[in-house]
């Protein structure tokens, strides 16, 4: 399987480009690209498999009660959702961007306004989830994103079959505005008093001490609220009487701001409640209307697709003819706008070809701007995974980017997925050239049948090279991924097979390659060789060391 795509198989239709950003012991979480939308998602694939009509009905059940949540602006919405071939549940929401409260807190406590229109905002949340009826489960700093404006929206809802009490999530919001005040988590409500400035903040301590915390999340907003417009304006009296009893969850969370005092119940007419709705870009949006269920049984039995809001389900991407790179007559996409994420989310590739358009004379770059551009004789397979085709018996039959992907003479790694459809010469997988030799040749070499990783001391005619040398034999009409690291401060180069590192040998002088990266044939002593025979996917280049580690998550993201 390509590991630009993710778990293969088990990728929903209509979603490509995954990088995981999230593994946990319920789903595994990835950004993905949108196809019908042309936009950035992210996909949580469940670990759980769904079998029989029964099952799937109690997950379409489960996701209607999500895509409803996503009416409120404080909740990450849900897009869609469905069942995959091997029978994984999965849902995708709106990419949020920004962090989680959990990184803003490493910073430190929040100023008691800021926490407690936070909490308000966060109560609002909860107060619309309990209406619809769906309570959150897990409610703490991790399920918390905050959007770029600093808005706050609740994530990750458990949608477990046995639910918690909404009265839990208030005590859980209870624990984490004490987290946000304090900004130490754990700390209980008699420790408050000991916190400078907080002792003061009217009825504060005594809103989260044992027992008072109310059950309802609408009259915890209420009440915070109340405490917040105090605490700007002292000399406000605290609201007589019982609370009022809201007849509809509030959704005033249109800015994080301390609000008012709030003496009165907002109800439907009051159209402040419904104030901020989410902008209108033309992208499907689950739960801003009633929302009834598309249920669409694919080819393979098991394979279900949900839709929210009466909308049609995206399509399968459709079958496409090989582009015959310049020479084909197929439509070039659209890139995606370029990402800085890898797989796991931890650090950024100078450049990133997925290799999955399918269609189209370029490969876009998701990490950048450098599109590689496809000859006449490179195309696509047709078959699963998508990838770019490529065949030895044509000098034409390559893609080159536009400028050089890294400094040769600087730490640096290289990736790429190949499969190799003969042995029979030897086959360049990826290099980048300067002007008589290449600063680094990824290839099969025939003559040691091997995966090799070469770098030239000199840029001048059969130059002295070093190169570590695969012990794993390659295999012919299989998917292997490559990745070779020059450590430039120990003069090291090692080559990873599948994620294990195979061979390291030294490379004690470098110089740096300027010419644009190639795909597909290799530089050398001043001519074009190496053409490779098969296919080659998910193309990478970091200007610096990546551990092993994340080599061997990158290299299993397709196993």
């Amino acid at each position: 399987m390509d590991g630009a795509r993710g778990p293969g198989i088990d990728t929903p239709a209509g979603y490509t480009r995954l990088r995981r950003i999230g593994a946990g012991a319920e789903a595994d979480v990835f950004q993905a690209w949108e196809e019908h939308a042309q936009e950035w998602v992210v996909l949580r694939i469940f670990h759980g498999y769904v079998s029989g009509r029964r099952q799937e009905a109690d997950f379409a059940d489960r996701y209607e009660s999500a895509a409803r949540l996503g009416a409120h602006p404080g909740i990450v919405g849900v897009r869609s959702g469905g069942v995959t071939a091997t029978g994984r549940a999965w849902l995708a929401t709106d990419l949020v961007r920004g962090g989680t409260l959990a990184d803003a807190l490493r910073s430190g406590p929040f100023p008691p306004e800021r926490a407690l229109a936070l909490a308000a905002v966060l109560a609002d949340a909860l107060a619309w989830a309990h209406a619809t009826p769906v309570t959150h489960g897990r409610l703490d700093a991790d399920h918390v994103l905050l959007a770029a404006d600093g808005q706050p929206m609740l994530t990750g809802f458990a949608l477990a079959a046995a639910e918690q009490s909404p009265r839990a999530d208030v005590s859980a919001l209870a624990v984490l505005l004490v987290h946000l005040l304090t900004g130490r988590p754990g700390t209980t409500t008699p420790e408050l008093a000991r916190y400078p400035g907080l002792s003061a903040v009217p009825g504060l301590i005594r809103l989260l001490a044992d027992g008072q915390v109310p059950g309802s999340a609408a009259e915890f907003a209420y009440r915070l609220r109340d405490i917040a417009a105090r605490l700007q304006q002292p000399a406000l009296s605290a609201p007589s009487g019982a609370y009022p009893a809201l007849t509809a969850p509030s959704a005033t969370s249109a800015r994080l701001t301390v609000p008012t005092a709030t003496h009165r119940a907002p109800t439907q007419e009051n159209p402040l409640l419904y104030a901020r709705k989410r902008p209108a870009t033309g992208r499907r949006r689950a739960g801003l209307t009633a929302v009834g269920l598309v249920v669409a049984v694919a080819g393979t039995v098991g394979a279900v697709h949900l839709a929210s809001g009466g909308t049609a389900t995206p399509s399968a991407l459709p079958a496409t003819a090989p582009a015959t790179g310049t020479g084909g007559a197929a439509v070039t996409p659209t890139c995606p706008p370029a990402t800085t994420e890898v797989a796991d989310g931890s650090r950024p590739a100078t450049l990133w070809w997925p290799f999955d358009e399918g269609t189209g004379t370029v490969g876009c770059d998701a990490a950048g701007s450098d599109t590689a551009t496809l000859s006449a004789g490179a195309g696509w397979r047709t078959v699963a995974p998508t990838a770019l085709r490529l065949t030895a018996d044509t000098a034409d039959s390559y893609a080159s980017g536009s400028a050089p992907a890294i400094r040769t003479d600087q730490s640096f790694t290289v990736m790429a997925r190949v499969f190799l459809t003969d042995t029979d010469a030897t086959h360049g997988v990826l290099s980048q050239p300067g002007s008589t030799s290449s600063g680094f040749i990824l290839k099969y070499e025939k003559r040691t049948d091997s995966w090799r990783l070469i770098m030239p001391r000199t840029d001048v005619v059969s130059p002295v090279v070093d190169g570590p040398s695969s012990t794993t034999r390659p295999v012919v009409g299989a998917w292997t991924h490559l990745a070779a690291v020059y450590d430039a401060g120990a003069r090291q180069i090692t080559l990873y097979v599948d994620g294990t590192a195979e061979d390291t040998v030294a490379h004690p002088q470098s110089w740096n390659a300027t010419g644009p990266v190639q795909v597909a044939r290799s530089w050398y002593d001043g001519a074009w060789t190496d053409r490779f025979a098969g296919a080659i996917a998910d193309v990478r280049a970091y200007q610096e060391v990546v551990r092993a580690a994340e080599i061997d998550t990158i290299a299993n993201l397709s196993r």
